[in-house]
């Protein structure tokens, strides 16, 4: 896991409303093409799209899943710090807070990466199929 430069609960927290908009507009994304793979289905018949359709509807339902997973850990993350604060524990709530959040920058990273790559496969796709 990358160490991250101390940053206060606050910047951390700003980090995570960030992460949480870019998911939601991945989440739009996701629903566009989807809705792109069902107007191909419905226009075209050619059998000799329907594995690469395919794949691209099982990868849409994959980056669904995985967004809903990041977002579901961010609030419990959330959660966490706040009750932290509140209860005014010994520990110091910007380390406890940082390690956690390391790792969900890490997760954040792979994701854009891979959201990437995905964009740009079924980018060529289209093209390929010249739709």
């Amino acid at each position: 896991m990358e160490t991250i430069a101390k940053k206060s609960v606050h910047e951390l927290h700003e980090e995570h409303l960030a992460w949480m908009n870019e998911l939601q507009f991945a989440e739009d994304e996701l629903g566009i093409y989807q809705k792109r793979l069902e107007d191909l289905v419905r226009e075209r018949q050619d059998r000799e799209m329907m594995p690469e359709l395919e794949h691209f509807q099982n990868q849409f339902v994959r980056q669904q899943e995985v967004i809903n997973d990041l977002k579901h850990r961010m609030r419990r993350h959330e959660h966490r710090i706040t009750t932290l604060l509140q209860a005014a524990e010994k520990k110091d709530p910007d380390e406890v807070f940082a390690a956690d959040h390391g790792k969900l920058r890490e997760d954040m990273d792979q994701f854009r990466r891979l959201f990437q790559e995905l964009k740009m496969d079924f980018y060529r796709f289209l093209a390929k199929w010249k739709v």
